[in-house]
């Protein structure tokens, strides 16, 4: 964690404290808010949207591209919206990554810290909105055991840009149980209303149901620096 803890744009750790007998993290506060809530703030210039919105996705996508290129890529399940926040300089910052490591060596089926069937999808790592199809149904896709990876993570990453586009969580209309029907079967989110024809390609691309058709972070990173 030693490079993680030099990285400007990952959450820092301040220290840890108790209340009323629970452990706790002391963090940064982050003024602005979420991506998505420093976006709407926004909301009285549409053209000063779009612009936060393809700087702040462009941001948070080299702090991934970052992380990969060091062999320190998440992998845990803390990839969506509600752990995108915003700096005080208009930076991205990623956060609950450390809390994320404590999911590691378990299974998402494991009970794993966070899990809930909370509609509102803001709250534990691995929120079952965000999550691959694989990790539902690993039998399927020839695998032992529902664990995290790159692909699972680019799943999460799909989504995630769906999300700062449209305002909306994943499958916001639906609970949970349809939920995970509707992305083992392969029906993702419906196109918002505006969204520019290279970034719904880009999040087809990045939440397609079979892992190996997904783009790599590398990909990513060039299909954004050519637009």
């Amino acid at each position: 964690m030693e490079l993680l803890g030099s990285h400007p744009n990952i959450l820092q750790v301040i220290g840890s404290s108790t209340y009323q007998g629970v452990p706790c993290l002391v963090l940064p506060w982050m003024y602005n808010g979420t991506i998505v809530e420093y976006i709407l703030s926004k909301s009285n210039a549409p053209s000063a949207q779009t612009l936060c919105r393809k700087k702040l996705v462009r941001f948070f996508l080299l702090n991934i591209w970052f992380l990969v290129n060091n062999n320190d890529f998440i992998r845990r399940g803390t990839l969506r919206e509600s752990n995108i926040l915003v700096s005080e300089n208009g930076d991205a910052v990623i956060a609950d990554f450390g809390l994320s490591a404590f999911t590691e060596c378990r299974s998402y089926w494991n009970f794993p810290i966070g899990y809930n069937t909370d509609d509102s999808g803001k709250s534990g790592a691995g929120t079952l909105r965000w999550m691959a199809p694989e990790l539902f149904i690993p039998e399927d896709f020839d695998r032992s055991a529902a664990l995290p990876t790159f692909e699972s993570e680019v799943f999460a990453f799909g989504m995630t840009i769906y999300e700062i586009y449209s305002g909306r969580i994943p499958h916001y209309e639906d609970n949970i149980c349809l939920v995970i029907s509707n992305i083992t079967k392969g029906n993702r989110p419906q196109r918002p209303a505006g969204l520019p024809d290279h970034i719904w390609r880009l999040i087809q691309k990045c939440w397609a149901h079979q892992p190996a058709v997904r783009l790599t972070i590398e990909a990513i990173h060039m299909r954004l620096r050519r637009e």
